[in-house]
């Protein structure tokens, strides 16, 4: 885990630090590692619950129960790279993640959006929903957007990383790739 930290997000490393906590509370700090079986990987995953405010005890969603897979496999593919265990047991058939089902993105109409836009109470909130809405950015990518990511001539927004400055805080894009977005006349004319 303290390998991983440069290359993780916060938000990431913290979910990897939970899913380490849960590991170390099932199995024990002092368990070897090659006493982690297949069906005792398999216990592990099955036996856990929620641990989130309000949500204690219940069961974990099956998109929850795929990412303390994917985050176990990672842990012990370091150890088998390592030299501590011969294989893998998250990455056992019987552990195989499973296709999850997803709901259909709902697609708002432009009229929906214009209605929305007409019943902002500010100048602000019209902006953010022009641009999420005509850019399709992430939130946490709009509201790190600075003057600077704007070409206005051009009519084009950049989703780009950024060093800290004594102002502002650094910000990096989730997917690690520059994007170049037109924005129409509309959003333009907003900002």
């Amino acid at each position: 885990l303290r390998r991983r930290k440069s290359d993780l997000k916060p938000a990431s490393f913290e979910l990897y630090e939970g899913t380490a906590k849960r590991l170390a509370v099932f199995f024990g700090k002092d368990c070897p590692l090659y006493n982690v079986t297949v069906e005792r990987a398999q216990d592990f995953i099955f036996a856990q619950k929620s641990i989130a405010c309000g949500h204690e005890g219940k069961q974990l969603s099956d998109w929850t129960r795929e990412q303390l897979k994917r985050h176990c496999k990672t842990f012990f593919a370091a150890a088998v790279e390592s030299g501590y265990i011969q294989s893998n047991p998250f990455k056992a058939k019987a552990l195989k993640g499973k296709k999850l089902a997803t709901r259909r993105w709902y697609r708002m109409p432009p009229s929906e959006y214009h209605a929305l836009v007409e019943a902002a109470s500010s100048l602000r909130e019209k902006v953010a929903y022009a641009i999420f809405y005509t850019a399709g950015l992430r939130m946490h990518e709009a509201f790190n957007l600075t003057w600077d990511c704007i070409d206005f001539q051009k009519s084009l927004l950049y989703v780009m990383n950024r060093d800290a400055t004594e102002n502002i805080p650094p910000f990096s894009i989730k997917d690690h790739e520059q994007r170049r977005i037109p924005l129409p006349t509309h959003t333009v004319d907003l900002l």
